[in-house]
């Protein structure tokens, strides 16, 4: 009779404790849910592709039927073999029939802002100093891993490529996203 008037209590005394420190769990998993939430919000899937072109002014980027834009990054040493190996890309893959000639656009973003902007003339793709700051961040990290960045016409990433030496693989790699 004693040890039911002492376990009774007992028992609900770790109940209770128990159940304390399960909503104190829930409470720090419902907080980090929300900071997750947050930052989802501030991290968005897609951008506004505007970016400052050689002039200084704004460009949008417009892309016809099922077209892409592929960003890259333009390193200002080495330049003109860059802009040579782009250059090559582009006629390759204009001549592919796989992939309609206009519905791709090219834009490279210098890394050296507007370091760049005198090369525009010698480049069949547009050289842009700035883009959207989590266009610029996303596209940083993938030239840190020798990629680029391909987007759909509705401006949200279809595939990180790599970026190879050579202007024909470049080139097909490209040819077998934009077709997919």
């Amino acid at each position: 009779m004693l040890t039911q008037k002492v376990l009774t209590p007992l028992c609900l005394v770790v109940l209770l404790s128990g159940a304390a420190r399960l909503a104190r769990l829930d409470r720090k998993e419902l907080r980090a849910y929300h900071l997750i939430q947050a930052e989802k919000v501030l991290a968005p899937v897609s951008g506004s592709f505007v970016g400052i072109d050689a002039t200084g002014a704004k460009r949008r980027a417009e892309v016809a039927g099922n077209g892409h834009i592929l960003l890259f990054v333009l390193h200002r040493e080495g330049i003109t073999s860059e802009i040579n190996f782009w250059n090559s890309v582009i006629r390759l893959t204009a001549s592919n029939q796989r992939v309609p000639a206009a519905s791709i656009q090219y834009w490279a973003i210098c890394d050296s802002a507007d370091g760049c902007n005198k090369y525009q003339p010698e480049s069949n793709f547009t050289i842009l100093g700035y883009i959207d700051p989590w266009e610029m961040h996303n596209l940083a990290e993938a030239d840190a891993r020798h990629q680029v960045l391909l987007y759909r016409l509705d401006r949200v990433l279809k595939a990180s490529m790599p970026h190879v030496l050579d202007p024909s693989q470049e080139s097909e790699l490209l040819v077998q996203e934009a077709s997919k």
